[in-house]
């Protein structure tokens, strides 16, 4: 999957693409071999080298350290941003798969970059309440699966106030903690976020992708890849990928958001014990 999606992004960018991979530990020499063949790698940063420099430059950060060392998800928020070339970090995962060619997508100003696609909900470890008195701010529904952020808007110093501040919350809700850590970072630079129309996390039930430059196939959508392929177009003009400034998402909505997921569990969990709804 991950050479077909980054094959991809290489066939429709309007620009020559160069990949920097970060092995979290599971590549083998073969699997580095096959990918440094098949895509234009700039290099393969092997799991030892990141430790060895996130050791150096986390060391004033202890709550940073620590997630980094218990989640996986830290080598995402700390290596990739902290040994990005150039000063901005051009993210794109591995099953995001593109569809046509575009162009615009990544700004040529590293000073202004700071730009997400959408997700399909508000996925973060926080609560309403948390949100109560704009004490922290989130974006609606931001995903880091696609995203641009420079060094000027990254702050080390922010991800260890908000993972100190929120330590509990974090520990228990551990797997949207680094999803949340880039939306708080994003609503401080007062980001952009990529049209919805053109770059979306896709369902299993999506029942068409015209008009769709990119597609974050997430796992419950695994099986929509091969319908993707036929929606490829790598022929025509290149698509201007357009974005608008993020929302800022209130307790409120992020409320009702959670009590109807709520309902609809409940719900689902009635009819299949045969209770009449």
């Amino acid at each position: 999957m991950a050479l077909a999606c980054l094959g991809s992004l290489v066939r429709h960018s309007d620009v020559p693409v160069q990949i920097q991979i970060h092995d979290d530990g599971s590549l083998t020499q073969a699997d580095v071999e096959a990918l440094t063949q098949a895509l234009p790698v700039a290099r393969v940063i092997s799991r030892a080298e990141s430790d060895a420099r996130m050791a150096e430059l986390l060391a004033p950060f202890p709550r940073c350290r620590e997630f980094r060392k218990a989640q996986v998800y830290g080598l995402k928020l700390f290596d990739a941003a902290l040994m990005a070339p150039g000063g901005v970090l051009r993210f794109v995962d591995s099953d995001i798969y593109f569809l046509r060619a575009f162009t615009g997508l990544f700004s040529a100003d590293a000073d202004a970059a700071c730009t997400f696609m959408a997700d399909r909900r508000n996925a973060y470890a926080f609560r309403p309440w948390h949100l109560i008195g704009g004490r922290v701010e989130v974006p609606v529904r931001l995903n880091c699966g696609l995203f641009e952020i420079s060094s000027e808007h990254y702050s080390l110093e922010a991800i260890e106030g908000l993972m100190d501040r929120y330590e509990a919350l974090f520990s228990s809700r551990y797997h949207w903690a680094e999803q949340t850590s880039w939306a708080v970072l994003a609503m401080r630079a007062r980001g952009n976020l990529w049209s919805e129309d053109q770059v979306r996390v896709i369902s299993a039930d999506d029942r068409s992708f015209d008009g769709l430059v990119a597609a974050h196939v997430v796992t419950p959508a695994r099986a929509r890849l091969a319908d993707l392929y036929g929606y490829d177009q790598a022929q025509t003009e290149p698509v201007v990928v357009e974005a608008h400034p993020l929302e800022r998402l209130t307790s409120v909505s992020l409320l009702r958001e959670q009590g109807m997921r709520r309902a609809t569990r409940m719900r689902e969990r009635w009819q299949l014990a045969g209770a009449p709804v």
